[in-house]
């Protein structure tokens, strides 16, 4: 004979909160990490680069940041020491003084007052970096407001 066989209450109940703990919790960071890594890679280069400026004010010491476009790198220093970070979306730095960089090597010293003349990072996808010497602000701009 056949019983008639389902689900209890409680099971029902415990496969839900499954679903609910993994919507809340695992969801987000699953689908931060699938999101495109440039945007992720724009912002983390954005706050090093403000670690860096209100560090070097922060200790009154002068800290550098080498951009190399061969080996699409980033090499600074902070308090902490020597950091290298990879870069695959970067494609130019604007430097009044220097004009458009786009391979070679460029190093940026944050000295306890700023760096004295403002810079664009140009990325592939929509978005920049701009650092402003008279505000000390660095803030990631939309491509159509990244002009010098």
């Amino acid at each position: 004979m056949y019983k008639n066989r389902g689900f209890s209450l409680l099971e029902v109940l415990v496969v839900i909160f499954i679903i609910s703990l993994f919507s809340a919790v695992v969801w987000p960071w699953v689908s931060s990490t699938l999101k495109e890594g440039s945007s992720s890679e724009i912002d983390h280069l954005a706050a090093t680069l403000r670690y860096i400026r209100d560090s070097s004010a922060q200790y009154k010491k002068s800290f550098r940041v080498e951009f190399n476009f061969k080996e699409n790198s980033v090499t600074y220093e902070v308090p902490e020491g020597r950091r290298v970070m990879k870069t695959t979306t970067l494609i130019g730095i604007k430097i009044p003084s220097k004009g458009l960089i786009k391979e070679g090597e460029l190093s940026i010293v944050f000295g306890p007052e700023g760096y004295p003349e403002p810079f664009l990072l140009y990325f592939q996808d929509t978005r920049c970096i701009s650092y402003n010497p008279f505000s000390m602000l660095i803030e990631v701009r939309e491509k159509d407001s990244c002009h010098q």
